[in-house]
């Protein structure tokens, strides 16, 4: 992911130089925010999938105990 990242990066700062026009750079400016955003929304996505997943399993395993607890007492 960073190396793809890096890449990416480096695939704007190229167009950059080429721009020969405001208009071009402000289209590559235009561009590089908008993926910036949707990576920061991806990012967010998969970190509240992992947590939720987390706290499902956190869950499960507290049920769990509380039950074999039951049963010891």
């Amino acid at each position: 992911m960073v190396r793809h990242h890096v890449e990416k990066s480096m695939d704007r700062m190229n167009q950059l130089w080429t721009c020969r026009t405001p208009q071009e750079l402000a289209a590559v400016q235009t561009d590089v925010v908008r993926e910036t955003i949707e990576t920061a929304l991806e990012s967010s996505r998969r970190i509240a999938d992992l947590s939720l997943k987390m706290a499902d399993e956190t869950g499960k395993q507290i049920k769990k105990n509380m039950e074999v607890s039951r049963r010891a007492a």
